[in-house]
């Protein structure tokens, strides 16, 4: 058969093809014509094919400049595989694009723009198939938005092909990174002082809970389990601790860190107040009073009725000092020594206020 009556034939087929499908005549908009610009690969050598277009309505709609893992061989039924990180599969989605396998007629395949997938029915748009030219050309763009059944857009036969399937063009958000939110302190000997959080962070700005897949830390006194609460056993003194906190999703992991007080927390029963002195204050006049004993911390806690301006200036394990200023009224004024603030009363005492 002769060229001309060869491309005659095709052109029968593919009319009464189209015709029993139905094409809505919805016209798409390619403002851009970026099917036709220098920064489609496909142009210009192939400038009015099936993958110029298809290359450009992705580019046009979505933003998204195709990328392949090589440069020769990038025909339309290769797409599929030679695709560059863009998500694949055999389910149909709007804005993606459809890889057909060709036939006899048409070893190089095809590939069509999704514009949308709705009650069942694909509303797609190429170029080269109403338009068609046997030529490294090609037709160009077919002119409108075209509509099929599912199942008949899938199996669209001479010329087009079977669906090999389709790239996704809408990407998914990725992982970017994470943070960890910790107490900004916890007690010694306790095996649930505490929960560390994790939140991962993604390239949409969106955000969400994780669980890390796996945890360290730096103490020997503090533990994490998997789902973040700290455990902690005694320590002599206050001790600075650091945590990490590892995740995965999507190929990519991150981690983070968060650094936290472990607290001494001595037991009540070692710490003993013998005196506070002194007894007698003045009215309005700021007065240093020192509580002496054994075992005693920075988290002993002192006050006396209507003493004001209240400070805790310092000490050793046997005495620590305190300084405020008798107001209000002269007399006897009651005062408490606590292992810390809202803790063990370890002395009452009275002063006098002159």
């Amino acid at each position: 058969m002769s060229m001309i009556l060869r491309r005659i034939a095709w052109f029968v087929v593919l009319g009464t093809m189209l015709a029993g499908y139905g094409y809505s005549a919805s016209a798409v908009t390619c403002t851009n014509r970026d099917y036709c610009v220098s920064s489609n690969p496909f142009y210009p050598i192939n400038g009015g094919q099936c993958t110029a277009y298809a290359w450009g309505r992705a580019y046009e709609k979505m933003n998204i400049a195709i990328q392949f893992s090589q440069n020769a061989g990038r025909n339309a039924n290769q797409w599929y595989t030679l695709v560059k990180d863009l998500p694949r599969g055999r389910q149909i989605q709007s804005n993606s694009i459809a890889v057909f396998a060709g036939d006899s007629r048409n070893r190089v395949g095809h590939v069509a723009y999704v514009e949308e997938v709705k009650n069942g029915t694909v509303y797609f748009s190429e170029a080269n198939v109403n338009t068609f030219k046997d030529t490294n050309y090609g037709g160009g763009y077919d002119g409108y938005t075209k509509n099929l059944s599912i199942s008949q857009f899938e199996s669209r036969g001479t010329g087009v092909g079977n669906i090999v399937g389709y790239i996704y063009l809408s990407r998914s958000p990725t992982l970017s990174k994470m943070t960890l939110a910790c107490p900004s302190s916890v007690n010694e000997n306790n095996s649930s002082a505490g929960v560390c959080t994790a939140t991962a962070y993604y390239t949409d700005n969106s955000s969400k809970t994780v669980t890390p897949s796996s945890w360290s830390d730096n103490s020997s006194a503090l533990s994490i389990s998997s789902n973040g609460t700290i455990s902690t056993t005694s320590v002599s003194a206050d001790a600075r601790v650091t945590v990490q906190g590892i995740y995965s999703e999507g190929g990519r992991t991150v981690d983070a860190m968060a650094t936290f007080t472990l607290k001494d927390i001595p037991s009540p029963f070692t710490q003993k107040v013998t005196s506070v002195s002194p007894t007698v204050a003045t009215y309005g006049q700021k007065t240093t009073f020192t509580v002496q004993g054994t075992g005693l911390t920075s988290s002993l806690a002192f006050w006396i009725d209507q003493c004001a301006y209240l400070s805790s200036t310092g000490g050793s394990s046997t005495m620590r000092t305190f300084t405020c200023t008798p107001s209000y009224s002269r007399g006897v004024k009651s005062g408490v020594v606590k292992n810390s603030s809202g803790g063990i009363t370890l002395q009452n005492f009275t002063i006098t206020v002159k």
